[in-house]
């Protein structure tokens, strides 16, 4: 409810480019990317790299997250979403 609260009427934009990077990432990884249960009280190693390569992170995240696989389709789903996030940020005043 947060996030519809926070994203408005973006909100289903948020949802697409998610559904799309984990899409992408699961396509092209060569290795089984770790998600945590909604209920668990931290996250995996993998949700921290997912979050790291969602703000901005390089080849290098992407790299760990894929053992190397080549998708640059994922890398560019991964700065979209980031960069609404960013804007939504900013729209909503949360960034100084």
């Amino acid at each position: 409810m947060l996030a519809l609260d926070a994203g408005g009427t973006d909100f289903r934009k948020l949802l697409v480019l998610a559904r799309a990077l984990i899409v992408d990432l699961a396509r092209t990884s060569q290795r089984r990317i770790l998600l945590a249960p909604c209920c668990a009280a931290g996250m995996t190693r993998d949700e921290g790299l997912l979050m790291a390569l969602v703000g901005g992170a390089g080849l290098d995240v992407h790299g760990v997250l894929t053992d190397d696989s080549s998708c640059p389709v994922a890398m560019t789903t991964a700065h979209a979403l980031g960069e609404e996030l960013e804007r939504i940020a900013t729209r909503n005043r949360w960034r100084r």
